[in-house]
């Protein structure tokens, strides 16, 4: 907090949970959360951030296929919260974004029948 280049972005991110506590309150709150988790993610989270996370999502998608632990409903969870953070990626500004192979899973697409 003493740093002052922090101000805006904890101010930003003070009123975005404040409207998604408000949205919360009404109907279609899904959706509304949805996009206030893509407005987070596309203007909040901090580069080095946004990759470990998607990197860790992959990790645990890759490792829970290999050793054969995985439950289609989670890892359907998993894709639907990557494919938020992948949608949060289309709008973030060029050197902000992360490369799109980066979305790309080989024992997801080779192991996993997602159509099931």
């Amino acid at each position: 907090m003493e740093d002052h280049v922090f101000y805006s972005l904890f101010e930003r991110t003070v009123h975005l949970f404040k409207i998604c506590l408000v949205k919360a309150r009404h109907p279609n709150t899904v959706a509304q959360l949805k996009d206030f988790s893509k407005e987070f993610l596309t203007n909040l989270v901090p580069y080095e951030e946004f990759f470990k996370t998607v990197s860790k999502f992959q990790q645990y998608i890759t490792i829970v296929i290999i050793e054969n632990v995985f439950k289609q409903d989670v890892i359907m969870s998993v894709i639907e919260v990557l494919d938020m953070f992948e949608q949060a990626n289309q709008k973030r500004s060029g050197e902000m974004k992360i490369k799109q192979a980066e979305f790309y899973n080989d024992a997801l697409n080779k192991d996993v029948d997602l159509k099931k």
